[in-house]
């Protein structure tokens, strides 16, 4: 017979692995999918600034705007 108070330390150790993998990943994307080219020597002022690095739509992209919706929709903030 398993212990229950184990059985929950178990759970929530894999849902803070999952949470800590999914903050990862919104980074990536969010760095992806990100205004400005941290390689371009003019910063801010680089040539496709207003665009997206990832998909060259205008910022923010259909992308950015998906995560931005669901993380609000998580927080509870969102009509979604």
């Amino acid at each position: 017979m398993s212990d229950p108070c184990l059985d929950a330390l178990n759970q929530f150790d894999q849902m803070r692995d999952r949470a800590f993998k999914a903050e990862a990943a919104i980074a990536r994307v969010r760095e992806l999918h990100g205004r400005h080219d941290p390689n371009c020597p003019y910063g801010e002022d680089c040539a496709g600034a207003g665009l997206c690095l990832a998909c060259r739509e205008e910022y923010p992209c259909a992308t950015i705007r998906a995560l931005v919706a669901v993380l609000r929709a998580l927080d509870g903030d969102g009509d979604a």
